[in-house]
């Protein structure tokens, strides 16, 4: 669907605010055959973007009262944007509205919602009560602030991004503009839209929002049939680093495994990596290093070492990212109670390992920045 086509003022400058004209000429002598030399009262009227929300709403059959918390723009039609909107409808929800700047993702989105509005935050976001902002992280900061420089924020609107990296400092301006707004993280992978539609129900959301907006962010969640979990505003960096390496982490280490296994001439990997990788992955989110198995933590040096020497051999890259990976896995097992001669057995191999790698690419320094990214 096109942007609202019935602009309250069809004649204004592409860029121009449509609601200026006639905030300007408000007034009771305002209007035809007045005499131009009366004195005026200005009548009352509302904030501009409150005025000009009404006027959008009205020109798309939307209702011209407070917004509707259920009416549902989205900024960012992409995976994850239109995995919430699907979520969002079979809830009850109405997607009204559509802001983005890729041309399939949009086209994508109007074969399901083909009663949304597209057009810029300016012109599909006072249609709405619940503003979605899903965009990539480093562009969140400047599409809010586009936004509520645009005038695109009503005031009373909720609105929400649903990244992990950011809190909400980067909603500021949209409050600042009269906005409600909160900060909510779905724990879970969009491979695409549907999948992560279908993966959303049980979901566990990192909500991120002050004491009077915490209620409703919930309720969203809630709608989205998930479980809302708060997390602080100072406390969202960490949170995200710990899906990182959790989620993106895990799933590079899992394809290396993968590749060494066809290497190994195992034409199918799947029978042997699944099984221990999803109760490797379950253990440690339930049991922490207590979950901990394999070479490293029994203390096993000579095998931790022929490890190494198969692996300079055959493929020095992956020695690099193997050392690091031991590293990480002796400072654990030593929390998790490995004996201290033990211990200091595995971390005389990983030392000798290294010797003269460090300043190479696939030395100890490259791969644990790549392990820690």
């Amino acid at each position: 669907m096109h942007p609202p086509s019935s602009d309250p003022d069809p004649g204004a400058e592409p860029g121009t605010d449509p609601g200026a004209g006639h905030d300007a000429g408000r007034g009771a002598g305002a209007g035809p055959g007045a005499d131009p030399g009366a004195e005026t009262t200005p009548e009352p009227s509302l904030p501009p973007s409150r005025d000009r929300a009404r006027q959008l709403r009205t020109a798309s059959g939307v209702r011209a009262d407070d917004p509707d918390p259920r009416a549902v723009t989205v900024i960012g039609p992409g995976r994850v944007g239109t995995a919430v909107a699907l979520a969002l409808r079979d809830a009850g929800h109405r997607i009204v509205g559509v802001a983005g700047r890729g041309e399939a993702s949009l086209a994508a989105f109007a074969e399901r919602f083909p009663e949304a509005a597209q057009g810029s935050p300016a012109q599909v976001c006072p249609l709405a009560g619940l503003v979605v902002v899903a965009v990539a992280d480093d562009a969140l900061p400047e599409v809010v602030r586009a936004a509520a420089r645009d005038d695109a924020v009503v005031p009373g609107s909720r609105w929400v991004h649903v990244s992990g990296a950011h809190g909400l400092d980067v909603l500021r301006p949209a409050r600042l503009a009269g906005a409600r707004t909160a900060a909510v993280h779905p724990a879970q992978t969009f491979p695409d839209a549907d999948a992560g539609r279908e993966a959303l129900p049980g979901t566990a959301w990192a909500v991120t929002a002050d004491g009077d907006d915490l209620g409703w962010a919930s309720v969203l969640v809630g709608d989205l049939r998930g479980t809302p979990v708060a997390v602080a505003d100072d406390r969202r960096g960490l949170y995200h680093a710990g899906l990182t390496v959790g989620s993106n982490a895990t799933t590079g280490v899992v394809s290396l495994a993968r590749e060494l296994l066809k290497g190994a001439g195992v034409d199918d990997p799947m029978p042997f990596l699944s099984p221990i990788a999803l109760r490797s992955a379950e253990g440690g989110a339930q049991r922490g290093v207590a979950a901990l198995t394999g070479p490293v933590r029994r203390g096993d040096a000579g095998t931790v070492a022929t490890h190494l020497e198969e692996l300079e051999r055959d493929w020095p890259e992956a020695a690099g990212v193997y050392r690091a990976l031991a590293q990480m896995l002796l400072t654990q097992s030593r929390r998790a109670g490995l004996d201290p001669e033990l211990a200091q057995a595995v971390q005389r191999v990983l030392d000798e390992q290294g010797l003269g790698d460090d300043e190479g690419e696939g030395g100890e320094g490259a791969a644990g920045a790549s392990a820690d990214e």
